[in-house]
Order: structure tokens, then C-alpha cells, then sequence
């Protein structure tokens, strides 16, 4: 949404530079000084929000691309976890219900 405003902004400044470079000619001392000073001060602000939502819009991007990498791990660590856990019942051999943690504590390899 950002990005489609700035577009519509960088179309309307884009004409305005156009319509100025004629008109400003026309004015007087010291207005066309002035006036050509801050269509310059208009244009730098311009670029620098556009610098600045795109280096916004890339961070979010690589974020996005991190978030999902750190999801995926997760989802292969809980698979693990499950995985785990039944292997230690079927060890043990007992049901979710008469799980006892004691069991696994004191039970001996052989």
C-alpha cells in the first residue's frame, strides 16, 4: 500500500517538475531563486523516502525469508520431539495414560 502510494506521489512530483522548470523562469528575483530551492528540497525529500521504504521493504523481505527458515526448523524439531517420545513409550511399554516420568528415570540399559 505504501509502495502504490509513493508511485502516485513520484507522478505527481515527477509533474510538477515539469510544469516548474517552465513557470519558474517566469517569476521575479529572488522568487525563482527561492522557488527553484525548494522544488530542489522537495525532490531530496522524495528520494530519501523512497530510499528509505525500499531499504524497509527488503529488510521485511529478508525477515520474511527468516521467520520461514526458523519456522520450518521448528516444525522439523517438533516431528523430532514426537518421533522421540513415542520411541520412549513403545520402550517402555506403556500407554499415554500410565506414562510415569519415574520410569524412564530408573530404567537400566542392557
Amino acid at each position: 500500500m505504501l509502495c502504490d502510494n509513493l508511485d502516485m506521489q513520484e507522478a505527481l512530483i515527477s509533474d510538477l517538475n515539469e510544469k516548474a522548470k517552465d513557470s519558474i523562469q517566469t517569476f521575479p528575483e529572488p522568487y525563482n531563486t527561492t522557488a527553484s530551492n525548494r522544488l530542489a528540497d522537495l525532490n531530496n525529500l522524495f528520494l530519501a523516502v523512497k530510499k528509505q521504504l525500499n531499504t524497509r521493504k527488503h529488510d521485511l523481505l529478508k525477515t520474511s525469508v527468516d521467520w520461514r527458515e526458523f519456522e520450518r526448523g521448528l516444525k522439523h524439531c517438533l516431528e523430532w520431539v514426537k518421533s522421540a517420545e513415542q520411541r520412549v513409550r513403545d520402550e517402555i511399554n506403556v500407554s499415554d495414560e500410565d506414562l510415569d516420568i519415574g520410569k524412564l528415570k530408573v530404567r537400566p540399559y542392557n
